[in-house]
Formats: C-alpha cells, structure tokens, sequence
C-alpha cells in the first residue's frame, strides 16, 4: 500500500471495529501517522498483529512493538491481539507502560514468560500495569505460590483468575490462601477443593470472607460426589448460615445420618439445589416430620436432578 493509498482509506475513517495489521505494515503506519501523511484520529475495538511470514531478529520485532506503542499514543484502541505474533517477554515492555484503557492478550508461550520476567525484576508498577492490561486473568498459566502471592501482594485492588487443575498446589495451600480468598476468582473448579476450603474458613470461624468467596464461586457450592463426614456438614453449614441465594449441588453426596435436618435448616439461604433422588426422598420424609416443613413449603428452592 502506498502513503496515498492509505492517506485515502483512513481520511473519513474514524471508527473501525477491527484492524488487522502485519509487522511491516505497523511499521509503515506508524511512520505515516508521525510524519502527519495519515490521520491519527482513529478509534479501533479491537488492534491485531498477524504472524511473521519470516524469521526476524529480536531486534527487528522490539521495533515493531515500540512502532505499535507509538500508534497506540496516536489511536485510541481497546484491545491489542498479540496472540499470533512471537516476541520476547521483554520486548512488551513497553506497551506494558502504555497509560490509556488497554487490555492485551498474549499467546500461552508469551504469557508465560512475561510472568516469569516480572517476577524475576520485581517492578511494581510494571506488574500493577500488566495485571491491569490483562484483567486479571491468569487462567491460562501454570504458578506457583510464590509468584502468586507476589501477584497478590502487588495489587490489592486487582481481582486475578486462576485455573484450579493447572494449578494443583492451591489445594495444598489453602491455609496461605484464605486471606486472598475474596481476590481469587478460581476456573476448572473441582468438590474436593471447594469442600477443603470450606472447612478452612469453618476452622478459622471466617465469616466475613464468605461473601467474597462466594463471589470467587460464582455463588456455586458444588460437593457432587463427596462422602462428607460431620465436620464437611458443619463447615457447609457455617458457610450456608453466613451466605444469600446460593446455588448448592449435592448430585451424588452422600451425608451421614442424622446431618441432613441440620443442613435442612439452612435452605433458606440457597436459591437452587440440585441432588438425586434419594437425597431428595430423604429431604421430603424430613418435611414431614419435623418443624423443618414449613421452611420447606416456603423456600424459594428450585430442586434438579
């Protein structure tokens, strides 16, 4: 494309929703719009760089990223797609100090190793930035407790996703985590990890983390298939007492005799349950013959099996 060429296709152009670019034509665009030969007053949705069609050097490639810096000063853009384009964790520095609205999304590789570099130079406002620029999500990346907890540390106002089963150590470190809890927003959950958790803020006779954490849950108490013994009843209990419009599934848990009535009490707090039949047999022959019934004649609960 020529300087006229896109001097013509950008003059009345002012909004677009997508604009996919090749390295060579950032490189050019941004030359263009500095010396003035294209309008820089452009607001684009979404901003995306395409893969190299040839090797280049790291050099050549921390250019381009330095060129889409400059553009991103230039156009307003609301989001930057790098997933296609290959590039060292260090040369994105630059758009990590970029100041406007940004959200940028890496490929895994990348993203991967940006974390690791940010934990390595321990720069707070380059983490503050890039956990800004990325929303917090986290779900695509294998941690460690460390690097967590520095995350954490760096932005206390900043809500992070992490995905549970590439993750298996947040299981094994509820006890550090349970202050975090209300930040945590956990992906690919599973019961086991819901329940240790649960029984954790029992232990610790938390209460007030529970709002935060259901929120973490996305106000889903999900124990299908867990063999619960008094103390998981209580701790579910606890949380249920200290909870508003739950969604609770005990598909397939079994809870010891005598648990049931008191967990019964509580469904005033849960707006849907699901469980299997037999639980829900039980739940009836309960309804029957304690007071528990009128709170089951009234209880906003939509039961699934």
């Amino acid at each position: 494309m020529s300087v006229r060429e896109a001097s013509l296709l950008f003059r009345r152009t002012t909004q677009l929703h997508s604009l996919r670019l090749s390295a060579d034509m950032a490189l050019l665009l941004f030359r263009w719009v500095r010396r003035g030969r294209v309008a820089c007053s452009l607001a684009i949705e979404e901003l995306s760089l395409g893969p190299q069609t040839v090797r280049a050097s790291e050099r050549g490639l921390s250019k381009v990223v330095s060129s889409l810096a400059s553009l991103l000063r230039c156009w307003t853009v609301r989001q930057l797609d790098l997933t296609e384009f290959c590039v060292s964790a260090q040369s994105l520095i630059p758009l990590l100090l970029h100041d406007g609205p940004l959200t940028i999304k890496l490929s895994e590789i990348t993203f991967q190793e940006l974390l690791s570099l940010l934990y390595e130079i321990q720069d707070e406002v380059l983490t503050r930035s890039f956990l800004s620029k990325v929303g917090g999500d986290l779900s695509s990346c294998c941690l460690n407790w460390e690097l967590l907890h520095y995350l954490l540390q760096q932005s206390p106002a900043q809500t992070i996703a992490v995905n549970l089963r590439k993750n298996r150590f947040l299981q094994e470190n509820i006890t550090r985590l349970r202050p975090f809890l209300d930040r945590i927003v956990f992906k690919r959950l599973c019961p086991s990890f819901v329940l240790a958790v649960i029984r954790e803020i029992y232990k610790a006779r938390d209460s007030l983390i529970i709002p935060g954490l259901l929120r973490s849950l996305d106000h889903v108490i999900s124990l299908t298939c867990r063999e619960m013994d008094s103390e998981d009843c209580a701790a579910l209990i606890f949380t249920l007492k200290h909870s508003d419009r739950v969604r609770l599934n005990l598909l397939w848990t079994s809870i010891p005799a005598g648990e049931t009535e008191s967990i019964l009490f509580t469904l005033d707090k849960v707006s849907q349950l699901r469980s299997d039949i037999s639980a829900r047999l039980s739940v009836l022959c309960l309804c029957q013959s304690s007071p528990a019934h009128r709170m089951c004649s009234t209880s906003p609960i939509i039961t699934n099996s």
